[in-house]
């Protein structure tokens, strides 16, 4: 995107000036800013070389700004306290990049991968989602009519504890059988019934481990737990994408979580780290029994307190960075998955989205392979987008992992104002808690 490739390039810049005036080799990189009133990207290696210069930080990043603000022109330097350099990027430049790529985009043949919206199947979807739909279906239209072959999938994370939650109230408190699954507003049902959970295992802990048995269980498949989820998980994403449809936003495929386990795509993914050497296995301490991917050291995770990231837990149960490191690789290709596809959901206008199946397909459907992988994830999820760029780069796909671009963004927030109407204590919407307002809705009020 155009953004990350002026920020490599301001890196490059950066990194040279760093060379010529002082003879530092350092590597030198543009990270996201907490908020976007500091800048669109900023840079904190004033900090690392204040030692070296024996000068304080900000004059550092003062003087840096200073000397360099008239080759960075159109876009703007800050420098920060303690010892960062804040970017303004120029609005112009993007248009007329803009303008350029018109020019070119009948030479555009890369396959660009779009990652957006991934609701867990387990409730209504909010507002904070709307937000992700509608950034990830803007930059699906903005390829699009640059003629790029543009994919977008929507991730279903059934079989995670969002899910094992609801199975959880669901099956075990609530005793519901399988049929209930079928009526109206399920969805709406559930989002009260997951807060309600969460309180109970807030309280009392003993429903952690069932709720962890019970997501055990469906990772392996045992029954009842295994259809419960399954048919929740289904319910779910048919809301969802109702729901979607309602703003125009529609999808091509959406790959399973259960399938990446399912289909050995998992497996595949475990033995290459292993062939590679990019995982370790614990054998003491706080982590023993686990499988790590070993990131201490690593310039990009030196603010991280603990970098290094568990990819199977001790009981042998899969992290959601394991799966998301097995998915990005089949995304680009570098995997053969042995899962299939099947339709799923036909639009109003016939359009079909398809779903991932543990069955293998008699038609060869043209799903992954990307040049380009863009993944549409909140800023919180920073550091985990990091981890799986860095494991494609370990295992030794510099190309691909380059190519792996996270697009954050900020989380909603109601304000006090509306949060007092609504009953709400807390501003920040989570779903876990209840807190937030339900998509359809918000878009029933603006209908209305």
């Amino acid at each position: 995107m155009l953004k990350d490739k002026l920020s490599t390039e301001i890196s490059k810049i950066f990194k040279n000036y760093l060379k010529e005036k002082y003879n530092l080799e350092l590597l030198v990189f543009a990270e996201e800013p907490p908020n976007l009133k500091f800048g669109d990207i900023c840079f904190s290696f004033p900090l690392k070389i204040s030692r070296d210069l024996k000068e304080k930080p900000f004059e550092i990043a003062k003087k840096i700004s200073n000397e360099l603000s008239d080759l960075f022109f159109p876009h703007k330097l800050f420098p920060a306290s303690p010892g960062y350099i804040n970017i303004f990027f120029d609005k112009n430049y993007f248009v007329n990049s803009l303008k350029d790529f018109e020019e070119e985009k009948e030479r555009k043949k890369e396959k660009i991968i779009v990652e957006h919206t991934n609701i867990n199947p387990n409730k209504a979807a909010h507002i904070g989602h709307l937000r992700n739909a509608i950034l990830g279906d803007t930059i699906v239209n903005f390829y699009r009519h640059l003629n790029y072959n543009v994919e977008v999938h929507n991730y279903i994370d059934n079989t995670g504890v969002q899910v094992a939650d609801v199975v959880l109230g669901l099956l075990y408190l609530e005793k519901k059988g399988l049929e209930f699954l079928d009526i109206e507003k399920l969805d709406y049902y559930t989002w009260d019934l997951y807060s309600k959970v969460s309180k109970i295992i807030e309280e009392d802990k003993s429903y952690l481990n069932l709720r962890n048995e019970i997501l055990k269980k469906i990772e392996e498949g045992i029954e009842p737990e295994k259809s419960y989820a399954k048919k929740l998980s289904e319910r779910m994403m048919l809301c969802h994408l109702k729901t979607m449809e309602r703003l125009d936003i529609k999808y091509d495929v959406l790959p399973k979580e259960s399938e990446i386990l399912n289909s050995k795509l998992w497996d595949k993914t475990f033995s290459l780290l292993k062939e590679k050497k990019a995982i370790l296995f614990e054998e003491e301490g706080k982590r023993k029994g686990c499988w790590v991917l070993p990131l201490k050291g690593k310039e990009e995770f030196k603010t991280e307190e603990e970098p290094d990231k568990i990819l199977v837990r001790s009981n042998g149960t899969v992290t959601y960075t394991g799966k998301d490191i097995a998915y990005q690789l089949w995304k680009f290709g570098i995997l053969k998955a042995s899962f299939g596809f099947k339709p799923f959901y036909k639009y109003k206008d016939g359009k079909i989205v398809y779903e991932s199946t543990s069955e293998k397909s008699e038609n060869d459907f043209p799903f992954g392979n990307g040049d380009l992988v863009i993944n549409v994830i909140d800023i919180r999820q920073s550091y985990l987008q990091k981890v799986v760029k860095e494991a494609l780069k370990l295992l030794g796909y510099d190309k691909e992992s380059e190519n792996s671009i996270h697009f954050s963004y900020e989380m909603v927030v109601l304000s006090e104002k509306l949060a007092k109407q609504m009953g709400f204590e807390e501003l920040k919407i989570s779903g876990r808690k209840g807190v937030g307002i339900k998509a359809d809705d918000f878009i029933d009020s603006l209908i209305e």
